[in-house]
């Protein structure tokens, strides 16, 4: 190792390329994934050297994985066998140790370096191979082969070991890896004069400091300082961690095969990985065959269940949201069905779901059941599910997380866009007054209806959408599309406290309003 360089760790280059507060002094959150793959290196580094009796030899390697869980030790495992299939014994030559491939730059007067680590090296004669492990299911990155391009020597191999895929593959050289690697040292310069950049969340799966970006402010309705944070984060239910990425989270952990796609399943993955991942334990011999990805789809299909379908009349306003609120219901946004002024009356019709909010209760084996505080429980030919109506377009709604209220951005005709508020207190059945009203306004030659409940604001729809799409400025539009958006609650704004935040689509203008 050249003397007086500060080198970084490819890994440690990858991460601060996207968050600067990615590493530094560590707030002891567990990586699974590396800890994964320490185990089986310290299992194989084990059993290359014990001269015993193989079955001994590979007894006494698998005791470094009795601290972990039921399905890591099964992982581990497997891919501790899988290696040793790969090289069996007698072993060549071979020396143990973190060999590594080096790089360095002079960056504003200071060498800076940085390098890549293989784990094995095995001679034999005048060849020498080096083995870097992969105990997961992602490759090599392109820094890494880059440096290895650079840097490799007459007679090197380096090749890595891909216990899942199960197979030897030389480390291919790109054709522009003197390229990646400047931009890898810009990345270093920038990060060096600019060490307290972060962007929370983006790639919080696999940082070791989430405290310092506060990416968990609360973690299991605990305010946790400094190092206790990472390990409440290591001790808690992914599932409860509401900014986690939880798809990445769970394919990390438990190596779930690359070729499922995240947003096939998106909004329920988490779960799902996490009870796969069980079943796999438990039923599956092979965790890495080559039917485990039909197998996963067949385990995922067969807990899908289909809730509500219903006929759209009209190619717009087919979207709308899902979300649960305080009470633990879910609520479900629907639009009025499309086409101008809703034309089939639909929002004022409680016998079809269009232009409504609905809520069920889904804590059930099978289906949903009807709350029994939803306002049309028990009466004839209207829906039961139906918690409020008169919406035209309500596609993001929101629930203040300290007050429980709930707010409603509703996409307005041709004049007004409305912001709607419904107290936590409501027993529901509001009507927001679509399609006789659009804002606070009669819309057209629409008759006044009774007990319609008033948007909270309301903002002209003077913005030309065609233009804006043309990428004309309209600067003298309020919008054309509202965007619902959230009440903040946090401390690092105090003058944005209590405020709902929104926005509107068209000009892009972000808005706020306090409804005392």
């Amino acid at each position: 190792m050249n003397q007086g360089i500060k080198f970084y760790k490819t890994y440690d280059v990858k991460k601060i390329s996207e968050c600067h507060q990615s590493i530094g002094p560590k707030t002891l959150t567990p990586n699974s994934r590396l800890d994964r793959w320490s185990g089986v290196h310290n299992a194989i580094s084990d059993w290359m050297i014990n001269d015993a009796d193989d079955e001994v030899a590979v007894k006494v390697a698998e005791e470094n994985f009795q601290y972990y869980d039921p399905l890591q030790r099964k992982i581990m495992s497997e891919l501790f066998a899988r290696f040793r299939a790969l090289v069996p014994k007698p072993l060549p030559q071979v020396n143990i140790d973190f060999f590594r491939q080096e790089v360095s730059k002079d960056i504003d007067g200071e060498q800076k370096g940085m390098y890549t680590s293989f784990q094995y090296q095995f001679q034999d004669e005048d060849n020498t191979e080096y083995i870097k492990l992969k105990a997961g299911v992602s490759d090599v990155e392109d820094i890494d082969k880059a440096i290895v391009a650079e840097t490799k020597l007459e007679g090197e191999t380096f090749l890595t070991a891909q216990l899942i895929n199960d197979d030897f593959d030389e480390i291919k050289e790109p054709e522009n890896s003197n390229e990646i690697i400047e931009n890898y040292f810009e990345t270093i310069r920038e990060f060096e004069n600019n060490k307290k950049q972060a962007t929370p969340g983006l790639h919080c799966y696999m940082c070791s400091r989430p405290s310092r970006c506060g990416q968990y402010p609360v973690v299991d309705g605990q305010e946790p300082k400094s190092n206790f944070r990472g390990i409440l984060i290591s001790k808690s239910n992914l599932m409860n961690l509401g900014t986690c990425e939880r798809w990445t989270s769970w394919r990390a952990q438990y190596a779930i095969p690359k070729d499922i796609e995240k947003d096939s399943f998106e909004a329920e993955l988490g779960q799902k990985f996490h009870t796969y991942s069980q079943r796999m334990l438990e039923k599956n011999e092979d965790i890495f065959g080559k039917k485990e990805i039909e197998r996963l789809k067949e385990m995922l299909g067969n807990e899908e269940e289909k809730l509500l379908s219903f006929k759209q009349p009209f190619p717009n306003h087919n979207g709308g949201m899902i979300l649960f609120g305080p009470d633990g219901y879910l609520y479900i946004s629907v639009g009025d069905g499309g086409d101008a002024g809703d034309p089939y009356n639909n929002s004022q019709n409680l016998k079809n779901f269009f232009g409504t909010i609905l809520r069920i209760d889904v804590n059930t084996s099978k289906g949903y059941k009807i709350p029994d505080s939803n306002p049309f429980k028990g009466m004839n030919d209207i829906k039961e599910e139906i918690w409020s109506y008169g919406i035209r377009n309500a596609w993001r709604f929101s629930f203040d997380k300290t007050t429980g209220d709930m707010y409603m951005g509703d996409v307005g005709q041709n004049s007004w866009e409305e912001i709607n508020f419904q107290s936590y207190l409501s027993k529901g059945g509001e009507n927001y007054g679509w399609n006789h009203y659009e804002g606070d306004s009669l819309y057209l030659d629409k008759k006044q209806i009774s007990s319609v409940v008033m948007p909270i604001y309301v903002y002209p729809n003077n913005a030309n959408i065609i233009k804006v799409l043309l990428g004309w400025k309209e600067d003298g539009a309020r919008g054309c599309c509202v965007t619902g958006g959230y009440v903040y609650r946090g401390d690092l704004i105090t003058e944005l406290k209590g405020r709902y935040l929104f926005g509107d689509y068209c000009t892009g203008r972000i808005l706020s309003l306090i409804h005392i």
